[in-house]
């Protein structure tokens, strides 16, 4: 019973593992040319050589020899070509890991169009390696295949087109501006459409008592909540739930993860952490805190005395200025709001079944001081970046003001107040302290 209670987690976990490596899309690509291959054969033996032969027999190559020559040239060609792009990737990687940060690797590793790029060059000497086995020069009773020779020169043609596209991607994808920007959609395209968004304000009752507590046995990154199924179990035990950690943290085994209104059995408990997804690294489209946390550490990364490079730290400010705007309108007590479809209503206004179950949700107060806080570390002798961090922050009152959100107007009102302190301590120039000052009024 407990395995089949963990079947939807471990199902969901080999998922989203076996889609983020970058090997899945050059391993599909690569089996579909394996079956066309089979069928380009097929074809062959049906006779379609002798039909395309009516209509453009400049086409045909007849001599074994020849078609066998054009084959291995282009197997040799495109294995030179697929060598010398995955040592690409490898430097790519190792640059991005060197200059921004490690945490920005797996979204480059899963970029889909590289990965389609080095499918199409394994496909295509996939394909050549098979037609050459079907070219026999000692046995004339066996036609040439004509016309996959040819289909192995059109692939041929489209993997050079495709080298061209992959020599611009890799070339962009190491661009501090392509990273961010790339982090900058994915997270905020998270908060409008993921699961943070679909969540209520309704607060945890204070007649609500939690008198029972379920644990982990592993260790790993919470990556996802299945916010439908844990509402239903709730349902069904007719009790209220809360899980204590927000998605993207990291649970250690043996941990309390969940705490219920009631006590249960064990293979319920077994029911409730099916509901969760965990996995040994963060991804920034599970959860967009983390896409916070990559950009500031691009930001930091960038402010080293290493790199030394403010002028990207103001840019990732800039994109932080508008996550955290957007950050401010979402909802913060996890509440998980469930459509209740059988509620009859002849208006088409959504009824939603009472909240039973709340995540942890990373506040907005919480966020922006761990975030305001590593930046003022790196920048807070640099006149340039300390005042864009400034305002950021007076942008973001505007908003809050603007939302009507006094606790969020006090919390960014004390930001301000710690970075006027660093200024007064880190700005050793009386002329920028006093210009710093002039921005914060």
């Amino acid at each position: 019973m407990k395995f089949f209670s963990n079947l939807p987690a471990f199902f969901r976990k080999v998922y989203n593992r076996v889609t983020a490596s970058i090997a899945f899309y050059p391993s599909l690509i690569a089996t579909g040319f394996f079956l066309f291959t089979g069928a380009m054969i097929l074809f062959e033996k049906e006779g379609i050589t002798a039909e395309v032969e009516k209509f453009l027999p400049f086409l045909i190559i007849k001599d074994p020899n020849v078609a066998g020559t054009i084959l291995n040239t282009l197997i040799g060609a495109l294995i030179s070509l697929t060598v010398f792009s995955f040592s690409m990737v490898m430097v790519m990687l190792n640059n991005a890991s060197a200059n921004f940060s490690p945490r920005v690797l797996p979204e480059l590793i899963s970029d889909k169009n590289n990965q389609t790029v080095l499918g199409v060059y394994l496909g295509t000497i996939i394909y050549c390696i098979f037609l050459t086995i079907n070219i026999a020069p000692s046995h004339e009773e066996l036609p040439v295949p004509s016309i996959g020779v040819l289909v192995g020169i059109l692939f041929g043609i489209i993997c050079l087109i495709f080298f061209v596209f992959f020599i611009h991607s890799i070339s962009r994808a190491v661009q501090v501006n392509y990273i961010l920007e790339n982090l900058y959609r994915g997270t905020r395209e998270n908060m409008e459409d993921g699961a943070v968004s679909k969540l209520g304000e309704e607060p945890i009752p204070d007649d609500l008592e939690f008198k029972h507590k379920i644990s982990h046995s592993l260790s790993g990154y919470l990556e996802s909540v299945d916010n439908a199924m844990l509402h239903e179990i709730c349902e069904d035990l007719d009790l209220h739930c809360q899980l204590l950690y927000a998605e993207g943290s990291f649970v250690v085994e043996q941990t309390p993860i969940f705490q219920l209104t009631k006590k249960i059995e064990e293979e319920d408990e077994e029911r409730f952490i099916s509901t969760l997804t965990f996995s040994v690294n963060e991804r920034v489209e599970k959860e967009h805190i983390l896409g916070f946390k990559h950009i500031t550490e691009i930001a930091v990364k960038a402010m080293s005395p290493g790199i030394n490079d403010p002028g990207t730290a103001v840019v990732a400010i800039d994109y932080l200025t508008i996550l955290f705007s957007k950050k401010m309108t979402l909802p913060e007590t996890g509440a998980i709001k469930i459509i209740d479809d059988d509620n009859d209503k002849e208006t088409e206004e959504e009824t939603f079944k009472p909240v039973r179950a709340w995540l942890k949700m990373v506040g907005f107060q919480d966020l922006i001081y761990y975030i305001i806080a590593s930046l003022r570390q790196y920048s807070k002798s640099d006149l340039i970046v300390m005042s864009k961090i400034l305002l950021m922050l007076k942008c973001l009152v505007n908003t809050a003001n603007e939302l009507g959100n006094k606790k969020q107007q006090k919390v960014l009102q004390a930001q301000i107040n710690i970075l006027l302190e660093d200024a007064e301590v880190n700005l050793k120039n009386s002329g920028d302290l006093e210009r710093f000052k002039g921005l914060a009024k």
